[in-house]
């Protein structure tokens, strides 16, 4: 059996034994350290949550509830309400126009009859009502609400016991208390426009649709024979009195001949086009001229078997909504596709509401969001653009005769011949989907659907677009080129540091490169925006030279050291600092003489390029047949066009003129001393309007070159011990990288590639070429410390190893060093990623802040850090745009943590290669 019997445990010598007072403090230490660990965890959790909680409505549709309905026994045509949904008129089917509180049903006033009419228009935005009567004759009126606000000493009676949110209604209206001290009292007002006819016709005006546009009253009537007309009714007042007149215009609208008369007429855009549609699903448009309204157009708007039930212009009237017996609703957009001057229709979108017959439509005052009912009763709202389905109500056993949206778009109303029932609505975020997002999206206007981020409009009918896209790509681009400056510095710097340099020389240089990281982004970013910026503008080709000049005489640099003899190896390692240091001035020295040489010569310009761009040009005669009626051109296009002499000027094709008379060569020497004074030449070639593309793949190409040539030619030689050797091959290499860039320039320009097309384009002073050299500054700190430490770390074994082996420093450095602690440079650069996607003030300070989507190095960008410390302050909290900018950080978060937890993959990777070592 076995003895399980405890030993006594040794007693240690009190000398020996930690008192009770150290215990306490690690006990207390191993406290505050897991309770500051699961705090930092718990707030990293908790700031995610919240980013979560604020960015989940979003994705959330709107929210309808029940509010209610009052008993009304006219069949409504035209309904109408004001902004706090306390009032409605109706147009009913036989002319009356009637006011009457929303909630109770009570009648305001008199009833107003404007007679029989055979078609009617309504527009919610102004208010304004077109009736077209048998007799030929048209009536226009005006529905408005009018508000007024009192205090108890001049309130209306009907206010003296109202409780506070408690309404009362007036014989002219409703008055209810807001406040302790304040009431609201709303008007129906309905102001009846002179009658209008038109002389030339008295048939029956078969369909009709009004606005206001500025000062006219715009009317499109289309009549029973066949005819239509474009009625405009200027009203000018009198600066003396009160006294007015009225003008009224007409323009035929030139229909073509048909069986049926059309059942309905839009007005498009600020009324200068015109809309006629037929219940088969035919859409005729026709667009202004100098006396008429002229043909421009036919398409068919519904498949062949449905039939047209119900249609309306949104918000804006530059989109049409197209409903059918089958359910289904269209929206058709006057979009500019093509070399149509005058646009478009296109059908953007299909919504489907039921398998019933769509019987009414109404759209909102405030965005792209629009309500459709069918004969079934269903009743759905969706948003336009982004196609969100906000919310669903339903009537029991009737159908909607007409539905009105709230100009708050807090609710939504519908007539029926039981009465009218009321919704609450709570829309949410309509314009807010993935689509939206992150898609392209056909925005009203554009010629293609589109990642576009504009989170303000100018006025109610341009919808704000806020697609991520663009920031993300910004961001993207930003971290792209500011790694490319960075990574190579930092590293190679760090290399020279750990395995070449002394190490007197070490400490110095290393706490002044770590000092580097405490500058202040905002203090980069200014110097970006107030030095850099300005100086790149003004010294653009000695910079873009001495990018690739400076490296170049460095590497010859290093191989005339060995010609120096042994001696030059004796020498103390400062004079190796200052031999390099002295080649940098150098190479800098040259770049400042030679770049704008080089620029001249790759980029100057040919006289008749010089001739187009003065204005020195006349319409070409003998354009080619594919450029005929062309007005935009691409970069390929033009470049072909310049092959015969020809330029794009303004959307036109033109021709140099000749420099025959004295005249018109001192204006042209006058004009391009004007234009061309102090231009580099390489900014104009910038633009696109003149010179080949060749100079710039050549010049784009000629680094990549540099290195596959120089990859070929180390082998070159490589038996030989000559001194002389590294500098024959690097002389070689840079003479040989010039016809070979130019030949990839030539096949790419033959296959239509222009350089200008993608990594170049316009010039803008403030541009990603800042960003990356000033962000590549602030993040080259970074990688240079970690660098270096994970380099240090490397135990020396390897190194001795190495050069006992006969292996070379730069070898050793290389082929092992390198290797084992590339987990640790791996990380370093990956914490510099990181930190160049977040930047915020340096992007907010050195670029224009465009959120565009292209390469263009000498272009501006947008990053989601800048695009939330610009807009935050300004938006609304918990509306759209709010929350959206939470979204961007989120979306931020996604990037970073990915990138990091592949880093950290690749990392252990790499790790557990070195592990043995």
């Amino acid at each position: 059996m076995q003895n399980t019997t405890e030993k006594p445990r040794p007693q240690l010598d009190s000398k020996f034994q930690s008192n009770r007072r150290v215990y306490v403090i690690d006990r207390l230490a191993e406290g505050i350290v897991t309770l500051g660990g699961v705090a930092v965890l718990a707030a990293v959790l908790g700031i995610i949550a919240y980013l979560i909680w604020v960015v989940f409505p979003l994705a959330q549709p709107g929210k309808v509830e029940d509010a209610g309905s009052i008993a009304m026994q006219d069949t409504a045509a035209v309904f109408a309400m004001d902004e706090y949904q306390r009032l409605g008129t109706i147009l009913t089917d036989t002319g009356e126009l009637k006011s009457f509180s929303l909630e109770t049903g009570q009648q305001l006033g008199e009833q107003q009859s404007l007679g029989t009419y055979t078609s009617h228009s309504y527009s919610p935005s102004s208010g304004l009502l077109a009736l077209g009567h048998p007799s030929g004759e048209l009536t226009v009126a005006t529905i408005d609400y009018k508000t007024r606000i009192y205090s108890s000493r001049n309130a209306p009676v009907e206010a003296d016991s109202l409780e506070l949110d408690e309404r009362a209604t007036t014989p002219t209206g409703i008055v209810e208390r807001t406040g302790d001290d304040q009431f609201r009292a709303i008007t129906p007002t309905i102001t009846l426009g002179d009658q209008i006819s038109d002389s030339d016709s008295s048939a029956v005006p078969v369909a009709i649709d009004a606005d206001v546009f500025g000062r006219n009253t715009v009317l499109a009537v289309a009549r029973g024979d066949g005819t239509g007309d474009v009625l405009v009714v200027t009203t000018r007042r009198s600066l003396v009195g009160n006294n007015s007149s009225t003008q009224v215009s007409s323009f035929p609208i030139e229909i073509e001949a048909s069986s049926s008369p059309p059942t309905a007429a839009i007005l498009l855009g600020d009324g200068e086009q015109v809309l006629l549609a037929w219940e088969d699903g035919t859409v005729s448009r026709f667009t202004k001229s100098t006396d008429s309204y002229t043909f421009v157009e036919t398409i068919d708007t519904t498949p062949a078997d449905e039939v047209i039930t119900a249609i309306s212009p949104l918000l804006g009237r530059g989109t049409i909504l197209v409903g059918t017996d089958k359910g289904h609703i269209f929206t058709y957009m006057l979009t500019r596709v093509g070399d149509n001057d005058t646009g478009n229709l296109v059908n953007v979108s299909t919504f489907r509401i039921s398998e019933s017959p769509v019987c009414s439509l109404a759209i909102s005052q405030r965005d792209r969001t629009f309500a459709a009912g069918d004969t079934s009763g269903q009743i759905r709202l969706w948003h336009a653009t982004s196609g969100k389905l906000i919310g669903s109500a339903s009537l029991e056993n009737t159908t909607s005769d007409a539905i009105a949206i709230s100009p708050k778009l807090d609710g939504f109303h519908a007539a029926s011949n039981q009465g009218v029932a009321s919704w609450h609505l709570e829309p949410g975020h309509p314009n807010a989907t993935f689509k939206s997002l992150f898609l392209p999206v056909w925005y009203e206007g554009d010629p293609a659907p589109s990642l576009v981020y504009q989170s303000t409009a100018a006025d109610d009918s341009a919808e704000p677009k806020i697609s991520l896209t663009p920031l993300i790509f910004g961001t993207f681009k930003a971290t792209v080129f500011a790694m490319l400056f960075a990574v190579p510095v930092a590293v190679m710097a760090a290399i020279y540091a750990s395995e070449f340099m002394s190490k007197s020389m070490r400490s110095k240089v290393k706490p002044t490169v770590e000092m580097m990281a405490s500058l202040p982004s905002v203090v980069l970013g200014f110097i970006a925006a107030m030095i850099v910026a300005p100086f790149a503008r003004d010294h653009l080709s000695a910079i873009l030279v001495g990018l690739v000049l400076v490296p170049t005489i460095l590497l010859i640099s290093s191989a005339i050291w060995p010609l120096l003899g042994n001696a030059a190896w004796r020498l103390p390692h400062s004079v190796q600092i200052w031999f390099i240091t002295l080649s940098c001035v150098i190479g800098i020295f040259i770049s400042a003489k030679t770049g704008p040489v080089i620029d001249e010569a790759l980029f100057s310009l040919r006289e008749s390029e010089e001739l187009v761009l003065t204005g020195l040009t006349y319409p070409a005669e003998n354009v080619p047949a594919w450029a005929e009626g062309k007005t935009e051109f691409s970069l390929a296009e033009r470049t072909k066009l310049r092959a015969q002499n020809l330029f794009v000027l303004d959307g036109e094709v033109v021709q140099p003129v000749e420099l025959t008379s004295d005249e018109v060569a001192e204006l042209f020497k006058k004009r391009r001393a004007d234009l061309f004074a102090g231009e580099s030449p390489f900014k104009v070639w910038l633009t696109g309007m003149a010179g080949s593309s060749v100079s710039g793949w050549a010049a784009l190409l000629y680094v990549p070159a540099l290195i596959v040539v120089g990859v070929i030619a180390t082998g070159i030689g490589r038996a030989s011990n000559a001194n002389w050797m590294p500098l024959v091959r690097i002389l070689a290499t840079i003479v040989l990288a010039i016809p070979l860039s130019y030949l990839a320039a030539q096949v790419l320009t033959s296959l239509g590639y222009d350089a200008r097309d993608s990594l170049l384009g316009t010039f803008t002073q403030r541009n990603t070429f800042v960003v990356g050299i000033i962000m590549g500054f602030a993040v080259i700190p970074i990688i240079f410390t970690i660098s270096d430490d994970a380099l240090q770390s490397v135990p020396n074994t390897l190194r001795s190893a190495s050069l006992g082996a006969g292996a070379t420093r730069w070898q050793t450095s290389i082929k092992i060093v390198l290797p084992v602690a590339a987990s640790g440079i791996f990380s370093a650069i990956m914490i510099g990623l990181g930190r160049a996607a977040g930047e915020t003030m340096i992007v907010l300070m050195a670029t224009g802040n465009t959120p565009v989507m292209d390469w263009n190095i000498f272009g501006g960008l947008r990053t989601l850090s800048a695009n939330i410390a610009v807009e935050l302050p300004e938006a609304e909290r918990g509306g759209t745009h709010y929350r959206v900018l939470f979204l961007c950080g989120v979306v931020l978060f996604v990037i970073t943590f990915v990138v990091n937890t592949t880093a950290e993959i690749i990392r252990q990777h790499f790790r557990k290669r070195s592990a043995m070592l």
